[in-house]
């Protein structure tokens, strides 16, 4: 799982897709209105966290 930020001005939204293309079973998602740190308070940590539970739910049945 790889998770961007849609404001991150540190990784570009493409390398998170192209990594995630190279990873087998892997996904990108983009958290819009969302900077670098989104696990931090300011940012969006209850969607961050949603998406990663998700992610795991759906592989690792």
């Amino acid at each position: 799982m790889f998770i961007a930020g849609g404001k991150d001005e540190a990784i570009k939204q493409e390398h998170i897709e192209s990594l995630a293309k190279g990873v087998k079973n892997s996904k990108s998602r983009v958290i819009e209105d969302c900077g670098h740190g989104p696990h931090l308070i300011n940012e969006k940590p209850v969607l961050l966290n949603n998406i990663i539970v998700e992610f795991l739910d759906e592989n690792t049945r």
